[in-house]
């Protein structure tokens, strides 16, 4: 009989220590799955905002400014709107490259 009761105590310590390591085991599993999760979330956020920043680097780059005026008498030979409103875009274009 007591042969029988230390038994089922090292039975009962075994499936105890199971019992704890699998619940530990779940624990870090679940906080390195949280910790991966948010890097992964910076990292997508960074490259976003960096291909959002490369796009507009490369939009402005691409983008010419031009300055139109009303009046001409400040400006020199810079067309005033009205002058550019009846031009077509290809004599537009080729005043402003020529300058």
């Amino acid at each position: 009989m007591k042969q029988q009761r230390s038994s089922s105590w090292i039975l009962y310590a075994i499936i105890a220590t199971i019992a704890i390591t699998i619940a530990v085991q779940i624990y870090w599993n679940y906080k390195n799955y949280t910790v991966n999760k948010q890097q992964f979330m910076n990292q997508v956020q960074i490259s976003l905002d960096n291909a959002v920043e490369a796009y507009y680097a490369d939009f402005a780059k691409q983008e010419k400014m031009m300055f139109v005026t009303m009046d001409a008498s400040n400006l020199g030979n810079v067309p005033t709107f009205e002058q550019l409103k009846n031009m077509d875009i290809d004599s537009i274009l080729r005043i402003f490259s020529h300058e």
